[in-house]
């Protein structure tokens, strides 16, 4: 799948994961339940996947 973005639609996306990425960090350190915590961090690590694809786009140039 391709999605185009104009520059500001991707700073606004990058800015907006960016902040869930905190805000899930916290519900993991504060979860007390296992299985939960568990399916959190599979969330972080694509979150993580999602800012590092628009990072290097961003880095090279796309959506200028």
């Amino acid at each position: 799948m391709k999605l185009e973005l104009t520059e500001a639609e991707h700073e606004l996306t990058l800015y907006v994961l960016q902040n869930r990425l905190g805000e899930l960090r916290q519900e993991i350190h504060h979860s007390t339940v296992s299985t939960f915590t568990d399916q959190l961090k599979e969330k972080e690590v694509l979150l993580k996947g999602l800012i590092g694809k628009l990072g290097s786009a961003q880095s090279s140039g796309v959506g200028s």
